[in-house]
């Protein structure tokens, strides 16, 4: 009889997934409205169906087959998914296992009217893999749907997506489309929530760090429910712009991470970046040169596991905490003698090229034997014996610092 109706739901079809039945026969597990159509659609799991309904008709109506907008009362506008549910197709012709949420793509959004739905994939022909199927319904602008021969169409999505066989999650999940044209997609057993684009391309992806005993910790692997379950389960999600009327007022200020962080050592690194970068995750200062591993890595860009990034023969921490100077230039004020030889070699400034003000920085003193502490100790003061600085001393000078004369600082 229902193949001559597929308006009407045959009571005793039994999935081939479920060939002794069940009292939780066909399983809606989503609804949707179209305010446009005035119709609901309902996600039947058990099916492989999305079922649609006049939703304009009274109680009275829906119980029989006439009245409302349709004039069909309670009866099915459309069904798509698997002909066989009314005896119009073999398992050839299934399109949808067991699958969640299927809504109408939102008016004003990329692919307006069409259907989309999460196909979760348990029991698909060949392999189980999830798909993300986008259909466009045979409807006129008056909401009536069209039979393509003894089935309802469309033959194939008009896109999808999935990355078999990694992408899988046999219950729950859905998926949205955003303002952009990407699909917001929650792939539900496995808590993981990610955005693509068009062309299947992953924007970003994210993980539920949440459990049903509260947050878990970070870096560690999500604890198995049953199954291939974690405990982060997640049906679906949706994405809220900042200008979503209900974030009004609310301090949309990042904070900090929802999942526990383990810092044994509290030296701001978690304990697992530590180990992957090397460092020890019980010892706050890995290479001892004065500075915490974390601010090493976040603040100063420094090497955690050497103490003297820029090789000038002072610790990192000596050159930020004591010195002022730059852990990762060696030569600080570019007078040709490195930090370290400044402080613990000649007493003069690293930060100052020209500690005596003689004119000549203190690499250029000291390579030419004088003092670079001292202005009576420099060249100037070997050439300039008159206390002031003529054209002969001057053209000595230029000389001198070209590197053309030598001068004794006798």
């Amino acid at each position: 009889m229902v193949g001559a109706h597929p308006e009407l739901i045959n009571v005793n079809y039994v999935s081939p997934r479920r060939p002794f039945g069940e009292a939780d026969w066909h399983h809606a597990n989503g609804i949707d409205y179209n305010a446009e159509l005035d119709q609901i659609m309902l996600t039947a799991r058990h099916f492989g169906e999305v079922w649609i309904i006049d939703h304009s008709t009274t109680t009275e109506e829906a119980a029989s087959s006439s009245g409302g907008n349709s004039g069909k009362g309670g009866d099915l506008l459309y069904r798509w998914g698997n002909p066989m549910a009314y005896d119009a197709g073999d398992v050839g012709d299934k399109q949808l296992f067991l699958q969640h949420d299927a809504q109408w793509i939102e008016p004003g959004l990329p692919g307006e009217g069409n259907i989309l739905v999460f196909n979760n994939g348990q029991g698909r022909p060949g392999d189980d893999y999830s798909s993300v199927d986008e259909i466009v319904p045979p409807v006129d602008a008056a909401g009536n749907y069209a039979l393509e021969g003894d089935t309802f169409g469309p033959a194939a999505p008009i896109w999808s997506y999935s990355d078999q066989p990694d992408f899988y999650s046999s219950y729950i999940s859905g998926a949205v489309r955003m303002p952009n044209g990407n699909t917001l997609i929650t792939s539900g057993e496995q808590g993981h929530m990610f955005e693509v684009t068009p062309e299947g391309n992953t924007v970003w992806s994210y993980i539920n760090p949440v459990g049903n005993e509260g947050p878990m910790v970070q870096g560690e692997p999500v604890p198995i429910l049953f199954g291939a379950s974690g405990i982060n389960i997640v049906f679906r999600a949706y994405r809220y712009a900042p200008d979503y009327p209900g974030l009004a007022g609310r301090d949309l200020t990042p904070g900090d991470p929802i999942e526990i962080v383990l810092d044994a050592d509290g030296d701001g690194l978690p304990d697992d970046d530590e180990v992957k970068r090397g460092t020890d995750p019980l010892l706050a200062d890995t290479d001892g040169d004065g500075l915490s591993d974390g601010r090493e890595v976040d603040v100063h860009g420094t090497d955690p596991l050497l103490a003297d990034t820029d090789g000038d023969g002072l610790s990192d921490g000596q050159e930020i905490r004591v010195y002022g100077t730059d852990p990762l230039i060696s030569d600080s004020d570019g007078d040709g003698l490195s930090d370290g030889q400044e402080v613990d070699v000649h007493g003069t400034d690293p930060l100052r090229a020209d500690t005596d003000g003689d004119g000549f920085d203190d690499g250029t003193e000291v390579d030419r034997g004088f003092d670079p502490r001292n202005p009576s100790s420099s060249p100037l003061g070997d050439l300039n014996t008159d206390g002031n600085i003529d054209s002969i001393d001057a053209a000595i000078i230029l000389q001198y610092t070209a590197g053309l004369l030598s001068v004794s600082p006798d």
